[in-house]
């Protein structure tokens, strides 16, 4: 456990704490900014299986955020979860990195999401957050939302037996539908990244570990403004998705 020493001395985790992280398996839905750091915090806090699910390569743009790249891995064009797996392998032999080089889809998304504990979202799609919504709902299986945007962050943890993620957004939507809000569009600051999805995994350890401190409303941050504000979440009883399972994506 020397290599765990500075996070079982917190006296909350301890080392009974890290043997539950060691046998943990966690999947990362993305592998952009959210993911490089989520991912990275992860495999570094000893959760022994982490995959990282995400079909995109390295682009220039993606460096002055996404910090498991290099110019060497633009130029060479590889695959973003083979570059962050070598990375993380590298940094704790301990624990196992799966790299998937597929976009979560219904068609995969039992393949790769049956096996493990908690489901970290890591992408910038409403599609892929109401696939995993419904397929954590059906398989009672606990995730973590986290949006990042210009210098607006979000995070939430949804368990299964409390409100689900369509029960905060309301009607399903589409994401060909929706306004464009993207980071292409509006930008978005490395610092908010960082905090998100350092903010997920935090939660994601709890979970793991059997604390009683896990967060049940939406966390919303404007970090240039300095703003900051909890957001109750509630159950909706006629919720279409976690009320009657009537899945959008799931089953398609």
């Amino acid at each position: 456990m020397d290599r765990y020493a500075r996070q079982t001395n917190y006296r909350n985790l301890g080392e009974e704490g890290q043997k539950k992280l060691l046998s943990s398996r966690v999947a990362v839905v993305g592998a952009g900014a959210l993911g490089c750091v989520s991912s990275n915090e992860l495999v570094r806090a000893g959760v022994g299986f982490v995959r990282i699910i995400d079909g995109d390569t390295v682009d220039i743009t993606n460096l002055h955020r996404q910090i498991l790249y290099t110019e060497k891995d633009v130029a060479d064009g590889n695959p973003k979860v083979f570059v962050a797996a070598k990375f993380l392998r590298e940094a704790n032999s301990d624990v196992t990195v799966d790299a998937v080089a597929e976009k979560l889809v219904p068609e995969n998304a039992e393949d790769l999401l049956s096996d493990v504990d908690l489901v970290i979202d890591a992408t910038d799609s409403m599609d892929a957050r109401y696939l995993i919504n419904e397929y954590c709902i059906e398989h009672k299986k606990p995730w973590i939302y986290g949006g990042a945007i210009a210098a607006e962050g979000m995070t939430a943890v949804f368990l299964p037996d409390g409100p689900c993620f369509s029960c905060f957004t309301g009607a399903v939507q589409k994401e060909k539908d929706a306004p464009d809000r993207s980071c292409r569009s509006f930008g978005v600051l490395n610092t908010l990244t960082a905090i998100v999805s350092s903010l997920e995994v935090m939660e994601a350890i709890k979970i793991l570990t059997g604390a009683d401190t896990v967060r049940r409303d939406m966390l919303f941050f404007e970090i240039w403004d300095n703003e900051c504000e909890l957001l109750p979440m509630e159950k909706n009883p006629d919720c279409p998705i976690c009320g009657k399972h009537e899945y959008r994506y799931l089953k398609k």
